[in-house]
């Protein structure tokens, strides 16, 4: 095992049963100011890891290894609850591995031999999510701290409810052509901030449902005046799973159900609704459909369709982002679409920035688009931005 000792850009455990890979890849970051760190058995990272967790801030690690091979290696970080992100390498990339990567959550899936820049330029972008998250975490921990004790949070939990509002953020088809909105929870409460400190708010007070009572209201009072065909896709927890108002025929969606596509996120589990089955038996035959949000992010992956069964998956930002030039990502996408069309789901891909990430999620197949290209959220109705003239 050896360590740099000088102030670097991050911290990158190599782990590698091969010592001329491992000198390569030490070597192409040490020359760009990241401290190493490097293992040449996945056991013997696995160690070192837990013992320096909060300073690692990447893994790069081989797939094929004698004893824990790589996959082994995120598999048992996963379960040990770390977040850590993990660049994976292999000789071989192909849509099976693809998809193994992405079940148990690889940040990156990359060729080997790679080349330099494509090394740095995984490093960074992984370094930098990471920092992103502890960051947010960090800033909620502090917003909770911030506000004290019980009673002031009561208070601005019940100021912010009552300048809860709903942005909308068209969905569209290949054509621009809107299929439907997705609404997105806002509050102007200067001391809840975001809608993230909302909803920690609510579970610090237990008031979860006061919540969801309050985003269902706003947006069943919306749906009317939307075009008739247009489908609202509302965010929810698995907790809320758990309020029986959802199912009530009194719930204000009730009346729209065949028109509500309820997204879960992949990034929280179901583990605590033991009659997950049931319950969304009980949606379905409502009449409303069911969405994994986030897909590929990292967290539960495939599982989550095996799961859930859903009408619609959403492929995250994270893959989405310059897919039209790293090939990695592209077979990603490619293979959520092939398990997704054997499934008859309907694939939505999220976070399109540019003309030509939404050419190549066209051409791949997927199904419906959303991001800030075609519109941003906005008060009902944002309208599309219309296609750039040849």
């Amino acid at each position: 095992m050896r360590e740099a000792t000088t102030e670097s850009a991050g911290c990158v455990l190599i782990v590698d049963d091969q010592p001329d890979v491992r000198r390569t890849c030490e070597r192409i970051l040490r020359k760009a100011n990241y401290q190493v760190r490097s293992a040449g058995t996945a056991e013997e990272a696995l160690a070192d890891y837990l013992a320096n967790e909060a300073s690692v801030d990447v893994i790069v690690s081989d797939v094929c290894m004698p004893g824990m091979d790589g996959l082994a290696l995120l598999r048992t970080l996963r379960e040990h609850g770390s977040e850590v992100p993990v660049i994976l390498l292999t000789g071989s990339v192909s849509i099976s591995g693809a998809m193994l990567a992405v079940e148990h959550g690889a940040a990156r899936y990359a060729a080997k031999p790679f080349h330099r820049l494509d090394m740095l330029a995984n490093v960074a972008d992984a370094i930098a999510v990471h920092r992103r998250s502890r960051a947010r975490r960090r800033h909620e921990g502090e917003i909770t701290a911030r506000i004290g004790d019980l009673r002031t949070l009561e208070a601005r939990f019940d100021a912010a409810l009552a300048t809860l509002w709903m942005a909308f953020q068209p969905i569209v088809d290949g054509e621009r052509e809107i299929f439907g909105y997705e609404a997105l929870m806002r509050a102007r409460e200067p001391s809840l901030p975001h809608p993230g400190a909302v909803v920690e708010a609510a579970l610090h007070l237990g008031r979860g449902p006061d919540l969801l009572h309050a985003v269902i209201a706003k947006v069943a009072a919306a749906i009317p005046s939307a075009r008739p065909s247009a489908s609202f896709f509302i965010n929810i927890t698995p907790a809320d799973l758990l309020d029986e108002q959802l199912y009530s025929p009194e719930c204000p969606l009730a009346p729209y159900a065949s028109r509500v596509v309820i997204e879960l996120t992949e990034r929280e589990s179901c583990e605590r609704v033991t009659d997950l089955c049931a319950r969304l038996h009980r949606l379905r035959a409502m009449g409303y459909r069911i969405a994994v949000d986030d897909l590929g992010a990292g967290y539960a992956g495939l599982a989550s369709l095996v799961q859930l069964e859903p009408e619609v998956v959403k492929i995250d930002m994270s893959l989405v982002r310059d897919v039209d030039s790293n090939s990695t990502k592209r077979c990603l996408v490619e293979a959520l679409r092939a398990v997704c069309a054997e499934g008859h789901r309907t694939v939505v891909a999220e976070g399109v920035e540019t003309i030509e990430e939404l050419a190549t999620l066209r051409a791949i197949g997927c199904d419906l688009y959303q991001g800030y290209l075609l519109a941003r959220p906005g008060a009902a109705f944002p309208t599309v931005t219309a296609a750039p003239t040849q």
